[in-house]
């Protein structure tokens, strides 16, 4: 959305090379500015919100506070989305209307008040996927072979959930991210969803009392196996077991998630990248690990997130229910 076109206008047609240069690095920092997840995810929320101002004969940009509103509630009551997609679709209006010099017309109070609406209609808990159990990782990993996919998804079950990470973080691991020490492998995790600016973490790897759940060992084995010394970690294997170089998408995440847990017997319902990283904090929080503790591996800045996963956690201790005697 962002453009350096606006930065252009008041210079003359006639740009020497120098400033074409200069105009392609303030590009480049715009792009920068906000990350490729988010500008990807604005984009196909504006083709949404176009495509519904082209089936009303309504102009999206820019759009009056009527189109809007009626957006709003197609998406809160017709189609039922989450608040969370709501409220991501309003903020990428918002931001193309004022990339474009315009004022946003999800400020609108009749919008924000329509907005505060579908909230109380629809309520804000968070439609996350469930915790993967340790018990469910066992299967998962004890029903592997010891094929080219099977080295890699053995590895990046495992790394993923000792190391609480995102899916996006994960596929993003080079091997020059990684650090081999007597306790195990140090991670580096150049940049977070909580990090835009990569100033980056260290997220530890060690070694297990399992060798079948150790990440280290399941690391080592696909990187030797797969002869990765650069580059990409984690990447594509396509039909037949040809290893390419192409680095894994976030979506593949999910879709091995699922399908490792299908092979294993287990309901794949509820189960995606996230769940890797839920079901370390949940575990790490019933066997007692500190809110700190978990946070300095998972990266949360948010406690009132992580305590959600330590919730979970602790659902059924010192609860009344499991006072009744019946």
């Amino acid at each position: 959305m962002a453009s350096t076109a606006d930065l252009v206008v008041p210079l003359s047609s006639d740009l020497s090379d120098e400033v074409e240069a200069l105009i392609g690095h303030a590009q480049e920092l715009l792009d920068a500015a906000r990350a490729e997840s988010t500008r990807r995810a604005y984009a196909s929320d504006w083709r949404d919100f176009e495509a519904f101002c082209d089936r009303h004969g309504a102009a999206s940009l820019p759009a009056d506070p009527v189109t809007v509103a009626l957006y709003i509630a197609d998406m809160a009551s017709l189609r039922e989305l989450s608040t969370s997609t709501v409220g991501r679709r309003m903020a990428a209006i918002s931001v193309a209307h004022s990339e474009a010099g315009h004022p946003s017309p999800t400020e609108h109070p009749q919008v924000r008040k329509l907005l505060r609406g579908s909230r109380r209609m629809m309520g804000t808990a968070p439609d996350s996927k469930r915790a993967l159990l340790v018990t469910e990782l066992g299967r998962m990993v004890a029903a592997m072979g010891d094929e080219p996919a099977d080295l890699r998804d053995r590895a990046l079950l495992l790394v993923g959930f000792v190391g609480g990470l995102r899916r996006s973080e994960l596929v993003a691991i080079n091997v020059g991210d990684l650090k081999l020490t007597d306790d195990g492998y140090a991670l580096t995790i150049r940049r977070g969803k909580t990090d835009q600016e990569a100033k980056g973490r260290i997220v530890a790897l060690p070694y297990s009392t399992s060798r079948d759940l150790c990440p280290v060992t399941a690391l080592n084995q696909w990187l030797e196996g797969a002869k990765i010394e650069r580059g990409a970690v984690f990447r594509r294997i396509r039909r037949g077991g040809h290893l390419t170089r192409d680095r894994m998408t976030p979506q593949s995440v999910n879709l091995r998630i699922k399908q490792r847990a299908s092979s294993a017997g287990i309901d794949a319902a509820g189960l995606g990248g996230h769940s890797l990283r839920s079901g370390f904090a949940t575990h790490a929080a019933a066997q007692g690990a500190s809110e700190r503790a978990i946070a300095n591996q998972t990266g949360h800045r948010s406690v009132q997130v992580l305590r959600r996963y330590v919730k979970q956690a602790s659902t059924f201790d010192d609860n009344a229910a499991t006072e009744l005697g019946l």
